[in-house]
């Protein structure tokens, strides 16, 4: 009796001691999951602005278009 009792202590402390290394292992994935959800959001950030940028970018140079195309006609007002 007493030996079943002792393996039942000896079963109860290494899942205990599992326990523990399964939710060390799950906090550490947690932290991992964390990281990778900030660097999507970082990235998501970043494609943005470029996007943003190209937009504006695209603009200046419709604009800059315009402008050179009023300055030729400009200077040869009958070629068109």
């Amino acid at each position: 009796m007493q030996s079943d009792i002792k393996s039942l202590k000896d079963g109860q402390a290494n899942l205990e001691q599992g326990q523990a290394i399964t939710n060390s292992r799950l906090d550490e994935h947690y932290q991992i999951l964390r990281a990778l959800e900030h660097a999507s959001t970082v990235y998501k950030a970043d494609i943005d602005n470029l996007t943003h940028q190209v937009a504006e970018l695209t603009n200046i140079l419709h604009d800059l278009d315009a402008f050179f195309t009023s300055v030729e006609q400009l200077d040869n007002p009958t070629a068109e």
